[in-house]
């Protein structure tokens, strides 16, 4: 009966035990996979949205192309339009081989045009976008205040 009271009250503390361990790693692994977002794009261009009273809802599952178009300074300090897809600069000619060359198919191409860009490269751009055969263009802008 002695013996049974001596181990009873050693002085060393159990093992803790490390078997869930696994289990809750993969569970925080899951949920930062969950809900973390990537961030595709990042506009290099000064955009100044136009403004709309009625703004359509699209579907924010889809894949989406963009294409921004809007002023950048440029060396001697001058503002100038440019057009960019995919965190690149492209020229007007470009615009159809980097549209087809994107590795998003079938993706719904959402333009996104400062207010002060000229109609006619809008057009154009329009134009190349067409020509990539790629019909579907969302137009963004902001919410009228």
């Amino acid at each position: 009966m002695k013996k049974f009271i001596k181990n009873r009250y050693s002085k060393e503390s159990p093992q803790v035990s490390t078997a869930s361990l696994p289990d809750i790693v993969f569970m925080l692994l899951f949920f930062f996979m969950v809900v973390t977002v990537i961030k595709k794009e990042t506009p290099l261009i000064n955009l100044d949205l136009p403004e709309t009273e009625n703004p359509s809802d699209i579907d924010k599952k889809k894949d989406k192309l963009y294409i921004y178009v809007g002023k950048v300074k440029n060396e001697s300090g001058d503002e100038e339009l440019k057009i960019q897809i995919q965190d690149r600069f492209v020229a007007l000619e470009d615009v159809q081989e980097m549209i087809e060359q994107s590795t998003i198919e079938e993706a719904t191409i959402t333009l996104e045009a400062d207010k002060t860009a000229t109609m006619g490269l809008i057009n154009d751009v329009k134009t190349e976008i067409r020509k990539a055969n790629r019909l579907n263009l969302n137009y963004k802008s902001k919410i009228k205040e």
